[in-house]
């Protein structure tokens, strides 16, 4: 960023974000000027919608996530034995050295499971937010 437009973003937010503080008792009310929405030129977000939109991200995420944990036995079994099952066949194939063994697409494919778990695993803690 320029240093112009830095002036021009710290002038324009001077004069939106400016604040009087109205002390009663210990809490501190913030005073923004009226017009600082128009300067945006963004509607605000109203609290009902932010009230739906959080509803609705529950209604979508609770279901999803209940049966990613239900199923998550199953897939770290099934990930994660394919993924050890390709690595100790490739090491078995590798020390006989069998003819034509491609070693590297089988630990590839297996690095492809382990990582498909740790998606798995991600997506969980992502919904589980």
């Amino acid at each position: 960023m320029r240093y112009s437009q830095f002036r021009e973003h710290a002038h324009i937010m001077r004069k939106l974000t400016y604040a009087i503080f109205d002390l009663k008792g210990s809490k501190a009310v913030i005073y923004e000027p009226i017009n600082a929405q128009s300067a945006l030129e963004t509607p605000p977000v109203r609290h009902w919608e932010r009230a739906v939109l959080g509803a609705a991200w529950h209604l979508i995420r609770l279901p999803v996530l209940t049966l990613l944990v239900i199923l998550e036995p199953i897939v770290t079994l099934l990930c994660g034995g394919l993924a050890l099952l390709g690595v100790l066949t490739t090491i078995l194939f590798v020390v006989i050295h069998a003819p034509h063994f491609p070693a590297w697409t089988m630990l590839s494919v297996s690095l492809g499971w382990m990582l498909a778990l740790v998606f798995y695993e991600g997506l969980i803690r992502v919904l589980s937010d």
